[in-house]
């Protein structure tokens, strides 16, 4: 934000007020020259073009990277986000890695909200209890992120018994002197341990894995989960519900439990990355946005509340790539059968997948609709590039609350692509946050 005033008394004299403008030093780099801004007086007043070109005692040679017809500034990085905008990124934060790769170069936090895997249920006890060797290892991460403003919220549940079992759910769940001092228990945890919230992650009945719980119904979710949000909503506590967003069939499997929670969840945090390769022997994809599309519009009929839903609604996206070998040669498209028992290596994180797409052997087909990817004989891939990322952020804009980042490792952490230190979370910052286009390169 500045007053700029600006007076040249030459020949051609130009006095200009620049008011309201975001700061855009070290834009100054590319095709834009001091004399098209002046042809473009409107645009350059709206946006920083007098101090990107420095523009105060004559008009210099330098060359502003200014794109006049959406009135954005190309190139990011040295951006500051808008801190008007609504969208969240959350993260999960399911390994011991770095948090620095977390953090822009002027100290802005990549992640809005973190979700950690520091607690364990503890069957005989009934209640989440902090495990200290995981504890231990975070707190460095826990002070930084403190620091920059990032919340902090504990994970409560998940596929297996790493955390807590659906099964354990249910059997808290469905017992009212449990349940009561199950939600209690999470409250002293977050008390005790200065953390900004929870994430209730219970997985439903029907899911493919075959483990998963059969025995709820709407009443006994909607009970449970604001049993565990209210108290904690009280407390001025962040509450996500992870839930996972691939059938329809699984999301309703409990019935329009979602009208009976809307008001005291803050994020549905939806997670349509689809496991291809553990649930059905054809090649599918992480993300295919049409079909995600097609669920979020059922659920428009489904759920009664589903406007309130879907303003609360983070999809995720993840760099992790689904890599196959194809059963038959000649058929190298999207649906192919591959071999299960492949020695061939099944994901690849963006180190690797963004330099098969610049190896000539493979063919790309791009569809940022549906899902990018690329083959040669006997092997295909999917894979982001920067468009089918942008349609996949665009689209949770035009409702929802932002962006969930299902696994951060994938990323390309240490800049092998050439796009610089997590490329892939970048992208989703500058389109959710800033007033940029990104420069492409993945």
């Amino acid at each position: 934000m500045m007053l700029l005033a600006i007076s040249m008394h030459t020949a051609t004299t130009l006095s200009l007020v620049f008011m309201w403008l975001p700061v855009c030093i070290g834009q100054c780099q590319g095709n834009k020259s001091a004399a098209e801004v002046k042809r473009n007086l409107e645009d350059s007043m709206k946006y920083c073009i007098a101090e990107c070109l420095n523009l105060r005692n004559k008009i210099t040679d330098k060359t502003c990277l200014f794109k006049t017809t959406t009135g954005k500034l190309k190139g990011c990085d040295v951006g500051v986000p808008d801190r008007k905008i609504k969208f969240k990124v959350i993260c999960k934060f399911d390994d011991d890695y770095d948090i620095s790769v977390l953090v822009r170069e002027k100290g802005q936090p990549l992640c809005d909200i973190l979700i950690l895997p520091v607690a364990m249920f503890n069957k005989e006890t009934n209640l989440m209890e902090m495990q200290p060797d995981r504890w231990d290892k975070w707190i460095p991460t826990f002070e930084i992120a403190k620091g920059l403003g990032i919340k902090l919220t504990v994970r409560i549940g998940a596929w297996n018994e790493w955390i807590m079992h659906p099964r354990d759910f249910t059997k808290v769940a469905k017992n009212e002197q449990v349940k009561t001092k199950f939600a209690q228990g999470v409250v002293n945890l977050v008390k005790i341990y200065d953390l900004d919230g929870i994430t209730i992650s219970w997985m439903w009945p029907r899911c493919p894995q075959g483990n998963c719980i059969e025995d709820v119904d709407r009443k006994t979710v909607a009970s449970f989960v604001r049993a565990l949000a209210v108290p904690l909503k009280e407390m001025g506590k962040v509450v996500i519900y992870h839930m996972t967003g691939v059938y329809i069939d699984t999301i309703m499997a409990a019935g329009d439990y979602f009208s009976d929670i809307v008001d005291i969840i803050d994020y549905f945090y939806f997670e349509t990355n689809y496991q291809s390769g553990d649930w059905s022997a054809k090649t599918d994809f992480n993300f295919n946005l049409k079909q995600t599309k097609d669920v979020m519009k059922e659920l428009t009929f489904k759920i009664k509340r589903s406007q309130e839903f879907k303003r609360k609604v983070l999809i995720t996206v993840e760099p992790l790539a689904f890599n196959y070998e194809l059963s038959d040669p000649n058929v190298t498209k999207l649906g192919a059968f591959f071999v299960k028992n492949t020695q061939m290596k099944k994901t690849l994180h963006m180190p690797e997948w963004c330099m098969r797409t610049k190896d000539p052997v493979y063919q790309l087909v791009k569809n940022a609709e549906k899902q990018n990817y690329a083959f040669k004989p006997h092997n295909l891939f999917i894979f982001d590039d920067q468009d089918s990322l942008t349609a996949k952020i665009n689209f949770v804009m035009e409702f929802g609350a932002g962006v969930g980042m299902h696994s951060l490792v994938p990323d390309d952490m240490n800049g092998v692509c050439g796009c610089g230190r997590m490329p892939y979370l970048r992208h989703v910052v500058n389109i959710l946050k800033m007033n940029c286009e990104p420069i492409p390169c993945f």
